[in-house]
């Protein structure tokens, strides 16, 4: 079911939506709650309006960062995924804040434009920042590698000599102005549906 807005939701809002069981759900909820992204209201929860706002920004905001998100979009992705899938999905967008406005790269400079500059995460800079252990870098990698949201992959890894750069696939997630900035990345990702 779509998200309503007008709906307050309760536990069992949340588990129906989410289709998670008590223990998951109880998980969730505790993720959520100590990220500060859902706020617990009596038996109800709201998000966070000082992390999300739906619509238009204020000019309060418009010139702090932030990443556009399209409801629609995470409620496609989330939906699409069998719920083994589901973790796979949690470490995607627990990256998401560390992807590179312009070319979608996963890295420490967000806000850079000229691609050169971009100071690419590895896996295991990756790991520290999402709170899986660095030392699992790799099952990491082969946890995410094979993940893919309705025929699409999510993410790939590009590696040239001894450097690596990770990138999310545009078609998934993208927060950029111009989708001509990344065509070359939508190319990748398409080849790899037909490899």
């Amino acid at each position: 079911g779509q998200y309503n807005t007008k709906i307050r939701l309760n536990k069992q809002t949340i588990k129906d939506l989410l289709n998670l069981k008590d223990r998951e759900f109880r998980k969730t909820e505790n993720i959520l709650v100590d990220a500060g992204l859902l706020i617990k209201d009596g038996a109800y929860y709201n998000s966070n309006t000082d992390c999300t706002v739906r619509g238009d920004l204020p000019c309060s905001i418009k010139n702090k960062d932030y990443t556009r998100v399209f409801i629609n979009t995470i409620q496609d992705l989330y939906t699409k995924c069998d719920p083994r899938s589901h973790k796979q999905l949690y470490y995607i967008f627990k990256m998401l804040p560390y992807v590179n406005f312009k070319y979608n790269m996963v890295c420490h400079n967000v806000n850079q434009d000229v691609m050169s500059d971009i100071n690419p995460m590895t896996m295991p800079e990756i790991c520290d920042k999402i709170g899986y252990e660095r030392i699992n870098a790799s099952k990491l990698w082969r946890i995410l590698r094979g993940f893919k949201v309705g025929g699409d992959y999510v993410i790939c890894k590009h590696c040239v000599d001894e450097g690596e750069y990770i990138t999310i696939n545009p078609r998934i997630y993208y927060s950029g102005k111009s989708m001509k900035d990344i065509d070359y990345l939508i190319n990748i990702f398409d080849m790899a549906k037909t490899a």
